[in-house]
């Protein structure tokens, strides 16, 4: 869990990284730069990150969910965090960055305005880099299991226990949004819908008949209830448990 400092054959520093000799990805360089590098690194990191959300996409203005850290994207490898409201859901994937999180949280509190954390770990993984379950819950503050969100002037609840990834796709936003756009007037089949992102916007946009499809029976519900957060009539939007490929062999 260390940052190293890291050299090539000839001996020249070339960067520095997390090291943790038993993980799958030993060596997570988060600078590529002959420059010393110490923990003030990680600071400056998590403040570009929130500032090029903030101040220059000013996602704020049209969202309350939204990925604040994008592991390497952001120089902070092996870390994902998502933003729901006042809920931060942190995806870890790297000891050094589980160690240092706690230190971080307070600082990306006061940057979005949120209140709670939820970390999580895949098992597997977590075995790997040597990340202990009862570490977990030291480091976790007292989250909702559901938040309710906002995007543009839709509506979704979000349930980390049941859903997938993070909990939703806040990168299908602006597909999204331009779908609902372009879809007045249509029929439109929603396969693999997962919680009804496009098919509530295909119905708030003007479409006449929407068919969501799913294998999740879990995430059916939770689409449901986005559909009466939205007042979507259960006329207009048809919920479908099956097999997305199964159904469409079928359809014709």
């Amino acid at each position: 869990g260390d940052l190293v400092s890291v050299y090539d054959k000839f001996g020249h520093r070339v960067g520095t990284g997390l090291f943790n000799p038993r993980a799958k990805m030993p060596l997570r360089v988060v600078v590529h730069s002959g420059e010393p590098i110490g923990e003030e690194y990680f600071e400056l990191a998590i403040r570009c990150a929130v500032a090029l959300r903030k101040d220059m996409f000013k996602l704020d203005e049209q969202t309350d969910a939204w990925r604040v850290i994008n592991s390497d994207g952001d120089g902070l490898s092996g870390l994902t965090i998502d933003r729901y409201a006042d809920v931060l859901y942190c995806d870890v994937y790297s000891l050094g960055v589980f160690q240092r999180l706690p230190k971080w949280l307070p600082l990306l509190h006061e940057l979005l305005g949120t209140k709670h954390a939820r970390v999580h770990v895949d098992h597997d993984l977590g075995s790997l880099e040597g990340i202990k379950p009862s570490q977990m819950k030291e480091i976790t503050s007292t989250a909702p299991d559901k938040v309710r969100i906002r995007e543009g002037g839709v509506k979704y609840e979000v349930d980390f226990a049941e859903g997938h990834k993070t909990g939703f796709f806040c990168d299908q936003r602006d597909n999204r949004r331009r779908f609902g756009q372009l879809v007045k007037g249509a029929r439109v089949l929603d396969l693999c819908c997962y919680t009804g992102g496009f098919a509530i916007n295909a119905a708030l946009g003007g479409a006449t008949e929407i068919t969501a499809v799913d294998l999740d029976e879990a995430v059916i519900t939770q689409g449901r209830r986005n559909a009466n957060l939205n007042q979507v009539s259960p006329n207009k939007l048809k919920w479908v448990h099956a097999d997305a490929f199964a159904y469409a062999r079928q359809m014709q």
